[in-house]
């Protein structure tokens, strides 16, 4: 793309002083087979999409903005210009839809219908499908003031072809190349015309090397579709969905979701979630998951592939299967209680699962509320080890122990004698039998017995560390050894003889 590439007028050529004919056809009221012919009395530049009645030296003086067309079959616009004075050179840039638009060809009219003229064509080549086709010419034959054309005419004539149906704006204006808000030749592309004495016309202060207008554009609509329903076909309806938002700005260009549409759920006014291009009521993947609404269990909260192995997440886990993934549903778990106050999200253990053994109504043994040092927020329901004593669940199970409780009556599975408290009978338990064995070995002292030689073998495993029960264990408990030991877990790395388990 070339910029400013008439800027200079060929001033080595001869010419002949001619006279100019000013056209000015007059008559009377009527549509573009009968144009109302006058003079315009002001300088502009602009589109003409219905060119009809146009000639090289007369424009109508109503331009059309709008026009539909067929699918399939070129149609052609015009570029003119009005009341110019002394013109020698122009050049502007047609913008355009190129994805509903080709530009197919072009011919130079205003200037080549003037007596003696020699006219060099600077438009760019067609085919032309860039979305930005520059236009322009420059008559060689004038080199002074006064030599250049007056008047109304058609500048250029342009062919298009319609690609698709659809619409596409047709705008001649300057544009910001460099996005720095300030219009400059040298860095922007415009319309401008250039005198016979090499001066810009219509470039006033403060001149920035383009023509300063007015400047119209215009609108195509390809195949006439009417979205809305209303009288404007879309190419030519600036709010397809007649939502209050024009489609300028609108994130769903052909669905209502402006103002009109403010608080319908899963709508409202503009919304978009991911903060893509497109609005949710169009948007086929609202939150941007890689998971389309149609089969997305939570449309406006991502929870697909991308968020897979997220805990509480998943890739559209849906605990309670109501339809709503885990991600987006307030009670992940159907257990009547919201996940903003239950300790187990995804386990039932609410009003509905109040009595059932081991679950109850949000029961938690170790609550950290109750029991700050050394508590958890989990519910029994979903808690591998309830009652905080360093043995799970899971665990304690075979050992005969209660998980819920780790005081007395078999509770901490460290209390070997079970009265309670760390104390004689539980050092004497290592050689002397306090309770009987399932193991099938008649095992009765415990020490240098492999742990795995029975669950029962294992509540004697104090300081975790196996295969076998020894004097690191025996010192878990001896008061007397200060360091150089595992502990047992509920202490906080001290001898456990003669306390008592935390919370009993």
């Amino acid at each position: 793309m070339r910029m400013r590439s008439t800027r200079r007028i060929g001033l080595v050529f001869l010419a002949t002083a001619l006279a100019l004919v000013l056209v000015a056809g007059l008559s009377l009221a009527g549509d573009k087979s009968t144009p109302v012919r006058a003079t315009h009395g002001f300088l502009s530049m602009g589109i003409d999409v219905d060119p009809s009645g146009n000639t090289a030296t007369s424009v109508d003086l109503t331009p059309e903005t709008c026009r539909s067309v067929s699918s399939g079959t070129s149609f052609t616009v015009d570029i003119y210009v009005t009341e110019v004075p002394d013109l020698a050179a122009w050049e502007a840039y047609l913008k355009f839809n190129q994805s509903v638009l080709r530009v197919d060809g072009r011919s130079i009219m205003f200037q080549a219908a003037q007596p003696g003229s020699n006219i060099i064509d600077t438009s760019e080549g067609t085919p032309d499908t860039s979305g930005l086709y520059r236009v322009g010419a420059t008559d060689q034959s004038v080199n002074q003031a006064g030599q250049g054309d007056n008047g109304d005419g058609v500048l250029e004539r342009i062919t298009f072809f319609p690609l698709t149906n659809g619409g596409s704006d047709l705008s001649i204006a300057p544009i910001d190349l460099n996005g720095d808000t300030q219009l400059e030749s040298t860095h922007d592309i415009g319309p401008y015309m250039i005198n016979g004495a090499g001066g810009d016309i219509n470039d006033i202060s403060p001149a920035n090397g383009f023509f300063d207008g007015p400047i119209s554009g215009g609108s195509i609509d390809v195949g006439g579709l009417n979205n809305d329903g209303d009288g404007f076909v879309d190419g030519c309806d600036p709010d397809d969905d007649n939502d209050g938002v024009l489609d300028t700005t609108d994130n769903c260009q052909f669905v209502a979701n402006g103002v009109a549409q403010a608080g319908v759920a899963g709508v409202g006014n503009q919304t978009n979630t991911d903060g893509d291009s497109q609005g949710d009521a169009c948007d086929t993947d609202d939150d941007n998951d890689s998971v389309l609404d149609t089969t997305d269990n939570c449309r406006t909260v991502a929870n697909g592939p991308a968020q897979a192995g997220i805990p509480g997440v998943g890739n559209q886990t849906d605990t309670d299967n109501d339809g709503q993934g885990d991600a987006c549903d307030n009670d992940s778990d159907n257990d009547a209680v919201l996940n903003a106050t239950d300790n187990c999200l995804t386990i039932p253990n609410g009003p509905a699962q109040a009595g059932l053994p081991g679950v109850g109504n949000q029961t938690n043994s170790d609550d950290i509320a109750t029991f700050p040092s050394w508590g958890d927020a989990l519910g029994d329901a979903c808690d591998t080890e309830d009652d905080g004593d360093g043995w799970t669940d899971a665990e304690e199970q075979p050992l005969g122990t209660n998980a819920q409780s780790r005081c007395g009556s078999a509770g901490w599975p460290g209390d070997l004698d079970n009265n309670g408290s760390m104390s004689g009978g539980d050092l004497n338990s290592f050689l002397f039998p306090l309770r009987g064995t399932d193991d099938g070995h008649g095992l009765f002292n415990k020490f240098n017995h492999l742990v795995s030689e029975g669950a029962s073998v294992k509540r004697w495993d104090l300081d975790g560390t196996g295969p076998a029960i020894g004097g690191s264990d025996i010192n878990a408990l001896n008061p007397a050894v200060l360091g150089g030991t595992s502990r047992p877990p509920m202490f906080s790395g001290t001898p456990a003889f003669g306390k008592t388990p935390p919370g009993c």
